[in-house]
């Protein structure tokens, strides 16, 4: 358990680092109805209880209030990063679940699991325009928030104002920062949660 917390210490920079990115180039799309796409940061391990729920609940709590303003949701897709969530979604939201990633958080994670979930995100035939990542922030053994991460797509990054200032930025840059960054904050995400998942055994 430790080891998991000085684990997230240094994770920490990473996802701090890939999130100023996106807030210091004002990265968004300005298309009338985007393509989103929502990634449930839960895992395999730990008591099915309030830390994999809330996450869960604050995406159901979204799309209903997408549904109650009169939004078509059919253009919003649903990733589960872990078995978690599986049941919930497929309970209700099944045909916005479109992915699920098992054996999450058995053991603790390295980048190169987080890298093959970012491709599996990138990769996952929903061509989204924007979206984020759910995931719960490790405060303390019994506190948590419950919070989300914004990831764009290659396409919405490259036409950013202040991207295209960037002569030098061409598409091969694009998109390799976008595997990179995604993979860093994927890989942060993780590392919030593994304390929780221990804790809870």
């Amino acid at each position: 358990f430790a080891r998991a917390e000085r684990d997230l210490r240094a994770a920490r920079p990473l996802g701090a680092a890939a999130k100023s990115f996106y807030e210091q180039a004002e990265v968004s799309s300005d298309k009338e109805a985007p393509k989103e796409l929502l990634v449930a940061m839960t895992s395999d391990r730990g008591l099915a209880g309030a830390v994999h729920s809330s996450i869960n609940k604050q995406i159901r709590a979204e799309l209903h209030e997408k549904i109650a303003a009169g939004q078509d949701i059919s253009n919003v897709k649903i990733i589960c990063v872990g078995d978690k969530s599986r049941a919930f979604f497929q309970r209700f939201f099944a045909s916005n679940l479109i992915m699920v990633g098992s054996e999450i958080g058995r053991l603790p994670p390295q980048f190169g699991d987080a890298a093959k979930i970012a491709n599996a995100i990138l990769t996952c035939g929903h061509e989204f325009d924007t979206g984020k990542l759910v995931y719960n922030y490790y405060k303390s053994v019994v506190s948590y928030d419950t919070t989300s991460i914004p990831i764009f797509s290659q396409e919405t990054v490259a036409n950013s104002e202040k991207v295209t200032v960037y002569d030098s930025l061409d598409a091969d840059v694009v998109q390799s920062y976008m595997e990179f960054s995604l993979a860093s904050l994927v890989y942060y995400t993780l590392k919030e949660e593994l304390p929780l998942n221990r804790a809870q055994g």
